[in-house]
């Protein structure tokens, strides 16, 4: 088992982690529909994807956004918001949420 993050550039890449999310929320990934898809690329920018393999074989994936978070004193920095974290259910088991989220 060699768990492997990796950061999709495009839609075609994107896709495979796209739908093992999908299927971790109980969603059927083939009856989605292209207005669907549009939508969610829409509003996931590739730079803040995230995906995870083992090997080959695609487990899950999760998406962040930076977001400001309001400080004592008024002040605001950057951070990142976790959103559409998921493993396929006949996937678990491996590590594959843990090393996400490391």
């Amino acid at each position: 088992m060699s768990l492997e993050i990796l950061t999709p550039t495009d839609d075609d890449q994107w896709r495979p982690f796209d739908n093992a999310i999908a299927t971790s929320f109980g969603s059927v990934p083939e009856e989605r529909d292209e207005e669907q898809l549009a939508r969610s690329r829409a509003l996931l920018p590739h730079d803040f994807r995230i995906g995870i393999v083992d090997g080959e074989e695609v487990l899950g994936g999760c998406v962040s956004y930076e977001i400001e978070m309001s400080l004592p004193g008024g002040a605001s920095v950057p951070v990142a918001a976790l959103s559409s974290v998921g493993v396929d259910a006949t996937k678990t088991g491996r590590g594959a949420l843990r090393t996400m989220m490391i």
